[in-house]
């Protein structure tokens, strides 16, 4: 019933509204040093920030978010808010890049666009050129404020650890 917040290695993190659950299938450290993170979105409202590059380097990490038969894959800096009911989904592209695969094929997100999916029936997603607000937003961008400058400090060596 309340609010989760998960954060990845790289710092990214997945924010959780009331009654939404997320899986995570795939959470894994290659040999190469690279940080692969596959997370699922099974009902509720999920926002995915990734960390930028000039903050935290995630060059070569790989972040997917998976929902019905479609895959998210976002860039650094990519944030999202995908909102699931047993009917439909829809994704918001509230900042940076990315693109989600289908059986649709395959589409860019482009930033204050919004992507309607049925998830009862295979068609095209419906396309929205703006992005309705949801009451779980002021939490989210003060989340990702705080992690940033979280972040910055850390990188900068403002935060030492003990």
């Amino acid at each position: 019933m309340g609010r989760a917040e998960v954060q990845l290695e790289d710092q990214s993190t997945i924010r959780l509204g009331p009654y939404s659950v997320v899986v995570f299938p795939r959470l894994e450290l290659l040999p190469s040093g690279t940080k692969v993170s596959i997370a699922r979105g099974v009902r509720g409202t999920i926002y995915v920030s990734l960390m930028p590059n000039y903050i935290i380097n995630t060059k070569g990490n790989e972040f997917q978010l998976t929902f019905g038969q479609q895959q998210v894959y976002l860039q650094p800096s990519g944030h999202i808010r995908l909102e699931i009911d047993p009917k439909e989904a829809r994704l918001a592209m509230l900042d940076g890049k990315g693109r989600v695969d289908g059986p649709f094929g395959s589409m860019a997100l482009a930033r204050k666009r919004t992507l309607t999916f049925s998830l009862i029936e295979q068609s095209q997603p419906g396309v929205a050129k703006k992005v309705t607000a949801n009451p779980m937003d002021k939490w989210d961008t003060a989340a990702v404020a705080f992690h940033r400058h979280d972040a910055t400090s850390f990188a900068r060596g403002l935060f030492k650890v003990p």
